[in-house]
């Protein structure tokens, strides 16, 4: 049984208080992380920090950082990975129209105006594998290139 307004009792603003400061240590010290692994070029390690730090609730998630819906995010990831659109409305079980206009809004959102920005855009943010496809390669046998 809880006492009510004793010295033994949790201040319940206080508690909170005490999670954020130290949630905000975490994300300080992951946040300094993932800048020393850009730094050095480590990407993955870079995107590994993001998604711990996304995962604990210490960083938002990646689609309101970006300002994209989820779906729109599951496309640029795929466009990132080097799929072309027939191949993403396949992964996704969409036409290859409500592809192209998953496209034209993210470029809208992001201010961008091509694949290869999108790209960039998406590894700025800490997401996307380093992955290319080479010409005539199926969109499963993608080469690590990080």
């Amino acid at each position: 049984m809880a006492v009510r307004g004793g010295q033994g009792a949790a201040r319940p603003g206080a508690l909170v208080a005490e999670d954020r400061a130290a949630a905000g240590g975490g994300r300080a010290a992951g946040g300094a992380a993932r800048e020393i692994f850009q730094r050095l070029g480590a990407q993955s390690r870079a995107e590994r920090c993001a998604q711990e730090l996304e995962a604990c609730g210490l960083e938002p998630p990646a689609t309101v950082r970006l300002g994209l819906t989820p779906q729109e995010l599951s496309t640029a990831m795929l466009v990132a990975g080097g799929l072309t659109n027939r191949q993403i409305a396949r992964e996704l079980l969409i036409s290859v129209k409500t592809v192209e206009y998953h496209i034209g809004k993210i470029y809208t959102k992001l201010g961008i105006g091509s694949r290869v920005a999108l790209t960039a855009a998406l590894h700025a943010a800490g997401l996307g594998e380093r992955r290319t496809r080479l010409p005539g390669q199926a969109a499963d046998t993608l080469i690590d290139t990080a």
